[in-house]
């Protein structure tokens, strides 16, 4: 579709806002980078916080295991007895400020509290979890159990508990040792662990409630998680998006301690992730909005310079071409170059001119030529053919070969052609072309000598496909051509030899092929031509003079 017309100070402006814009994608092209290493760089940096958070963890519950080992073989040894385990587990508490150790019988009878003094007297309350976690301490016997979050039976606060079983050699399990840690503790682990005070943290237990939490802990820690959390922190870490408890778009992140098997989890806001996009979206769109008016604005003033060599164009084009004065310079080389083209061209137009009443008088003189051929094969054909069928069938061939000579003038604009082209033409539609063997220098043909050997070999080949070494899988035609230089011209000693045909004998007067054939080479070449029938084929040679000039 045509451009609509412009002038040259929109299509300059044009020019240097697509000048631009590569810089502009280029810029785009950069800030998504930024914003994709950005982001990665925020990915990296919570995967970092949620595995050092559960490492952390697993430190901190190892400690507590290597403290309950301690107070269980001294049990277990019966060094001190209860009141030296209390004091131990007192001292253990104070370091951990509102844990709690509690030692209790097999059938659930606690001996000591941390809590309270000891031989204050208890009763057999107990933690539905917390149970859980005793019972399977007691089927481990000498494995410890970490429970999941639960509230304290006896302290309204949620715990995590680490349940150790006392084991003698003789009694079995003799006690049970419960170090109850508070949830308040692996919060502020955890707050001591991110990078990020707007960034979500948290530790979900194996039962998928939440046991601690940087934001609002006190109303969320013993939820159950989301399940669209669950659901994505199946593995031993990885990456998502979810919406939390709160409904706040979060981009999370989750490692799982090896020790607990607790998923730890960190969660980006959206908007805090996406910041570095928007930053980049807000500055490109500044730069862009500046680069683009200054690119407008310059061009559009840079194109008041070049009008007036466009005037002045304007001006020799419209004089008409009848003036033929030489070009004037106006200052740009491009329009100057225009200039000396439109010049040329007027002259070139005569030259066509006068050219195409030439090609019309070679045409009218050709078209009268064409028609003598045409009438001179229809007269000769209708002489010897028997029936219409049979003319019909003669007439159309001998046309089809005189059409492929005028096949390969055209092609060559009406000049010469070379006759290996000629036979090879005249020949495919008989057989293959490895069935001719062609030998001989190069010898262009003049326009009416490719007519007319186009007319010889088609009747050549037609009759080797009759009659010949065409007519049979094995047979081929051996074509070869020498030159004899005579002044301006050449004589071409032209032979077709038929090899591995079937045997045939004359016998009977010459066809119209024949005839054709000889009256080509003697009266349009000006040659002279002889034909011999061999054991295996036919054996044609001719030879006929070539005007070089």
């Amino acid at each position: 579709m045509p451009w609509r017309a412009s002038s040259l100070r929109q299509r300059l402006s044009t020019f240097g806002l697509l000048i631009v814009c590569p810089l502009l994608i280029a810029g785009s092209a950069v800030s998504i980078f930024y914003v994709l290493v950005e982001q990665q760089a925020s990915q990296n940096d919570a995967l970092a916080t949620v595995r050092n958070a559960a490492s952390v963890i697993d430190h901190e519950i190892n400690k507590d295991m290597l403290a309950l080992q301690i107070l269980s073989t001294s049990l277990a040894t019966n060094e001190g007895g209860v009141e030296r385990a209390y004091r131990e587990a007192k001292q253990v508490t104070d370091a951990i400020p509102g844990s709690v150790v509690e030692l209790r019988r097999p059938n659930g009878e606690t001996v000591f509290n941390t809590a309270f003094p000891l031989g204050t007297a208890l009763d057999k309350r107990t933690n539905e979890i917390l149970a859980i976690a005793e019972r399977e301490a007691k089927t481990k016997r000498s494995s410890y159990v970490i429970s999941d979050v639960f509230v304290s039976s006896r302290i309204p606060k949620t715990y995590i508990a680490i349940v150790q079983p006392v084991i003698s050699e003789n009694q079995g399990v003799m006690y049970l040792l419960n170090f109850e840690i508070p949830s308040d503790v692996f919060s502020n682990i955890l707050r001591s662990q991110l990078r990020e005070p707007e960034w979500l943290i948290g530790v979900t237990g194996k039962d998928g409630r939440i046991l601690a939490r940087n934001w609002d802990s006190e109303r969320y820690v013993g939820q159950r998680a989301s399940d669209i959390f669950l659901q994505h922190t199946q593995g031993d870490e990885g990456i998502f998006r979810a919406t939390t408890l709160d409904g706040i778009h979060v981009f999370n992140v989750y490692a799982r301690s090896k020790l607990t098997g607790w998923r730890v989890g960190a969660g980006i806001p959206m908007n805090i992730f996406d910041a570095p996009f928007y930053r980049s979206l807000f500055a490109l769109a500044g730069i862009a909005f500046v680069a683009l008016c200054c690119s407008f604005g310059l061009s559009y003033a840079y194109a008041g310079g070049m009008l007036k060599p466009a005037d002045e164009l304007r001006k020799l084009v419209s004089a008409g071409s009848h003036e033929r004065r030489p070009p004037s310079t106006t200052g740009l080389r491009e329009f100057d170059d225009v200039l000396a083209l439109l010049a040329k061209c007027l002259a070139d137009l005569d030259d066509r001119d006068r050219h195409k009443q030439t090609l019309v008088n070679e045409l009218n003189h050709r078209a009268k030529n064409t028609l003598t051929t045409i009438q001179a094969i229809a007269y000769q054909t209708h002489r010897q053919s028997k029936s219409w069928e049979e003319f019909r069938k003669h007439f159309e061939h001998r046309l089809s070969a005189m059409a492929r000579s005028f096949d390969l003038l055209t092609k060559n604009e009406w000049r010469s052609s070379d006759l290996r082209e000629v036979v090879l033409e005249c020949c495919k539609p008989f057989c293959e072309s490895h069935r001719i063997q062609l030998s001989g220098p190069p010898v262009p043909l003049p326009p009416t000598a490719v007519i007319g050997m186009g007319m010889v070999v088609h009747e050549l080949a037609t009759n080797a496909t009759k009659y010949g070494a065409f007519s049979n899988a094995v047979g081929w035609a051996d074509v070869k051509w020498e030159l004899q230089k005579s002044g301006t011209s050449v004589v071409v000693y032209f032979q077709w030899k038929e090899h591995d045909g079937p045997s045939v004998a004359q016998t009977g007067p010459k066809g119209f092929g024949s005839y054709l054939i000889a009256s080509t080479i003697t009266a349009e070449l000006h040659g002279k031509a002889e034909t011999r029938l061999e054991p295996d084929g036919l054996d044609f040679s001719a030879s006929f003079p070539v005007n070089l000039q």
